[in-house]
């Protein structure tokens, strides 16, 4: 009778505690996905932890079967398990977060930066929610060029041109754009100034191109002059009168490049401006762009296109996780990476051959393969390796100077490895990273 009394006090014991924990885990997952009350987030986890320790406890030390008590031992392997886990994506977080810091440290502006620039931003951040955040961000934007803004998805570069263009205001720091008379303006109050193409362009289907525009304008306060200006910059005078509805992808991202261009801005910001364009539609938006430097605008684009970028623009902001780290020329941004001279010859005999030939000749040799041979060092060095090459009696199949591309730049900026961040003896973590 005691041993049975004893055994329902227990359970009694136990029932509670285990109610408790439910109810504690039930009250946190609603936090979480509604109210996001902070008394229950910083409270709720150590006390479900207190809970979901003391069922475990229980279980091990009150009078229960010992096929029990083994099953309470499982939930303490998992949580041993999830802890170790846990550790370990904290550590790569952290080193992930330390290279990041590094590289943003780096990006330091000169007086000669901020004169030249029409737009400044300096430790801008953007509070997106309580726990994320984008920034501490510090770069500049050359008048009268194109500037490119790269990087991986989540970088944060669409809300980088947000807080250009005033959609988003910065928690800390300064976004400054100037005016087209050298006045400098927080980037709230420069709407004139400003055009902006962000995301898919958003237009009535059943209203015509002209239309559209015509009620953009009357909203903004424009002459409705500013509509048929815009339209023949694009191209889309000739169809003014269509409705949208019956306008190509290509034709739309055309519209929505005029509704950017409508009231004369100096300064027109594009959000993947490429998008759904085929090769003739994205050679004439390059065209379009380079017009628009040209005649003095501005321009920023986002884009994942590399390729695009290298070939239109002229200065380069790279982020990654939320950061800046690279602020300049692609030229500058590429430098860190050997340019040099690809040679192959046709057997791995020859190969050797070739490379006692050269490196007798002091040229520093990298095997890229068996039949294959990297020798870093400016574009005229290619003669060099042939007459040595020939001298030697080896016939170089290939022979071709090699520049290092936007996208190996960037990849090697935005891929540091751990192991560099985790040197003690102050190796740099980004080498590419400038000025």
């Amino acid at each position: 009778m005691k041993q049975k009394a004893s055994h329902d006090g227990a359970l009694v014991v136990m029932r509670m505690v285990s109610a408790l924990e439910l109810v504690s885990l039930v009250v946190i997952l609603t936090n979480r996905f509604t109210v996001h009350s902070p008394v229950i987030t910083s409270s709720g986890g150590p006390v479900h932890g207190l809970l979901y320790v003391s069922t475990i406890l229980f279980a091990l030390l009150l009078p229960f079967p010992r096929s029990a008590k083994w099953l309470a031992v499982i939930p303490g392997i998992g949580g041993l398990l999830a802890l170790r886990r846990a550790r370990l994506v904290s550590m790569r977080t952290a080193v992930s977060d330390f290279a990041v810091e590094r590289a943003h440290e780096q990006v330091v502006l000169t007086e000669d930066d901020r004169r030249e620039a029409m737009v400044v931003v300096e430790g801008a951040v953007a509070a997106l929610t309580r726990s994320f955040e984008i920034g501490p961000l510090t770069f500049t934007v050359p008048r009268g060029g194109v500037t490119g803004l790269i990087g991986p998805n989540g970088a944060g570069k669409t809300t980088a041109l947000r807080m250009l263009c005033g959609l988003v205001a910065p928690a800390a720091g300064t976004v400054t754009v100037r005016s087209t008379s050298g006045v400098q303006e927080q980037a709230a109050e420069t709407g004139s100034v400003t055009g902006v193409l962000i995301d898919s362009p958003g237009f009535i289907p059943g209203l015509t191109a002209h239309a559209n525009l015509l009620a953009l304008t009357r909203l903004a306060g424009w002459p409705s002059q500013f509509v048929d200006h815009a339209l023949e910059r694009v191209g889309l005078a000739d169809v003014s009168g269509r409705r949208v509805g019956t306008f190509s992808l290509g034709m739309k991202q055309r519209l929505g490049l005029a509704a950017a261009l409508l009231g004369k801005p100096r300064v027109v910001i594009l959000d993947e401006p490429t998008n759904g364009l085929d090769p003739r539609g994205t050679l004439e938006l390059r065209a379009f762009l380079r017009s628009l430097a040209s005649e003095g605008i501005t321009v920023i684009i986002a884009s994942h296109a590399l390729d695009e970028i290298e070939e239109l623009c002229d200065h380069i902001v790279a982020m990654n996780r939320g950061h800046v780290v690279f602020n300049g020329p692609p030229a500058l941004m590429a430098s860190p990476l050997s340019a040099g001279v690809r040679c192959a010859v046709r057997d791995p005999g020859a190969l050797v051959i070739a490379v006692e030939a050269l490196t007798h000749e002091g040229l520093p040799v990298r095997l890229v393969d068996d039949v294959t041979l990297f020798i870093p060092g400016d574009a005229g060095l290619g003669e060099r390796v042939n007459r040595v090459a020939t001298g030697a009696g080896i016939f170089l199949s290939e022979i071709s100077s090699r520049r290092p591309s936007l996208q190996e730049a960037f990849l090697e900026l935005t891929s540091a490895g751990a192991a560099d961040a985790l040197d003690l003896v102050g190796t740099p973590v980004l080498t590419a990273v400038a000025r």
